[in-house]
């Protein structure tokens, strides 16, 4: 259904050459049914690589894609998860939260105007693919390899694993996210 869903325009201005990043609140609460307590540095993952790009001179877009706007799913939603990792950050230029209740269209259009995408929500990331933006998947499943693969992108170059990652990995992380954005844009 994704690949078929068409990006409906609204009414935003989405400044050039930006970067999209999509928290998923999955990972975020670090609490989520079978996966809690695998993610206890996702949200310090976020944070740097939020002031990585923001620091290459790009505007970073934080953008939900799992959420109930009125009805949040606990341990689960993404709006509270992009709103926790907005109001961590200590220097908020050039860093736009999408804070809006948006169908399905409407974010994939905010997605699609990016000039890179990287994604937890592989559902985020599909939407990137199908508007070829370039895309970098935070895994958190086994799907994600297969999912990018059959999409005819190379998941050992797109993809890294953050199950289980330590603060330690994070510069790892960032540096494999950093050579794949060198790769595809330019």
């Amino acid at each position: 259904l994704s690949a078929y869903m068409i990006p409906e325009p609204w009414d935003i201005n989405i400044k050039p050459n930006s970067v999209g990043i999509n928290v998923s609140g999955l990972a975020y609460s670090n609490k989520f049914l079978d996966l809690a307590g695998q993610f206890e540095v996702y949200p310090e993952l976020i944070d740097k690589l939020i002031c990585f790009f923001r620091d290459k001179g790009h505007t970073v877009y934080i953008i939900p894609h799992a959420y109930g706007y009125y009805n949040p799913e606990k341990n689960n939603d993404d709006m509270i998860a992009c709103r926790e990792a907005y109001a961590r950050l200590q220097d908020k230029s050039n860093v736009v939260l999408i804070d809006k209740d948006l169908i399905s269209p409407r974010i994939k259009y905010v997605i699609s105007q990016m000039k890179f995408f990287c994604g937890t929500r592989m559902h985020a990331n599909f939407a990137a693919i199908y508007t070829g933006v370039p895309v970098f998947g935070l895994s958190y499943s086994y799907k994600f390899e297969g999912a990018f693969l059959a999409n005819g992108l190379d998941a050992q170059k797109q993809t890294a694993s953050i199950i289980n990652i330590t603060s330690y990995d994070i510069d790892k992380i960032i540096e494999k996210i950093d050579y794949f954005y060198k790769e595809c844009v330019k």
